[in-house]
């Protein structure tokens, strides 16, 4: 049988959270969702039919972050599949409506249950762990401004600010 959720994602919006984040305007994580089957496209919110979730804590320690979410019971006497579950982020400076999908996980070859209502309150959590890993340092320059890399391929005959002027 194939582990629960062997598909972990995080997506292009996740990955460019992380390269628009800054020391002054963080990524926050603000909820979890869940789907009772695998989205057709799991890095839209438009396919998460289930149960949202709670952030219950997040933490980096040198190149690993660790989110762990927190579900509870379902809202009906019924148990809920899970197929899918997602994690919700946002730069500091963002409201909460213009969250992204930062990260997913998906299996359909396996589900879990979020108890009923009417079962004994039972509290799910998931921890995703994301690991920045590479040989290479990653640059990251915002729009609008040159890097290093850029400057070292850059020529020019005027002054900077004033096309009128020549520089030595």
């Amino acid at each position: 049988m194939a582990g629960v959720f062997s598909n972990q994602i995080v997506t292009v919006a996740g990955r460019t959270l992380i390269a628009s984040a800054t020391a002054t305007n963080q990524i926050v994580f603000v909820k979890a969702l869940s789907a009772t089957t695998v989205p057709a496209d799991p890095s839209q919110t438009s396919g998460y039919d289930g149960i949202q979730g709670t952030i219950a804590s997040s933490s980096a320690t040198n190149n690993v972050a660790r989110v762990v979410t927190s579900y509870n019971n379902a809202p009906t006497t019924a148990t809920q599949p899970v197929k899918a579950i997602a994690l919700m982020g946002k730069l500091a400076s963002q409201s909460d409506a213009e969250a992204v999908i930062f990260a997913y996980c998906t299996d359909s070859g396996s589900e879990i249950y979020f108890p009923a209502n009417n079962a004994p309150e039972q509290i799910t959590r998931f921890a995703y762990n994301i690991a920045f890993e590479g040989d290479a340092p990653l640059e990251v320059t915002e729009a609008g401004a040159a890097s290093l890399s850029d400057l070292d391929r850059f020529v020019s005959l005027h002054v900077a600010g004033d096309p009128t002027r020549g520089e030595d």
